[in-house]
């Protein structure tokens, strides 16, 4: 079964693990849906538009209301930064895993 989809979620104010998810429907509030069946991420192209997306949605789910609070914008940023360092290991195995999936497909079509 091929997941395409990151769920990134924040969880009573704490940075939560990030969980696969089947799509929107899965969605609670405090969270996002990337997808990235659309991408060709064997390419720098597909995965830097990866890279945005998961920008993105770091910012939707760790958003705070504008603020002139100090501990506000500290909190944003933090769970901006533990939330990037928790998804980016997903990332890399996804990424891994397409350009493993593309290197078998070569060496299956063109066996020596």
């Amino acid at each position: 079964m091929k997941t395409t989809a990151f769920a990134v979620a924040l969880a009573l104010g704490a940075v939560s693990s990030p969980v696969l998810a089947e799509g929107p429907a899965d969605v609670p509030m405090n969270q996002t849906v990337v997808t990235y069946a659309d991408l060709d991420l064997t390419k720098a192209a597909g995965r830097a538009t990866l890279d945005e997306r998961l920008k993105q949605a770091i910012r939707k789910v760790c958003r705070s209301d504008w603020s002139r609070s100090v501990r506000i914008g500290t909190e944003a940023r933090r769970c901006k930064i533990n939330l990037r360092k928790e998804l980016m290991p997903m990332r890399d195995a996804i990424v891994a895993n397409a350009q493993a999936q593309a290197s078998r497909g070569i060496l299956a079509a063109n066996p020596r």
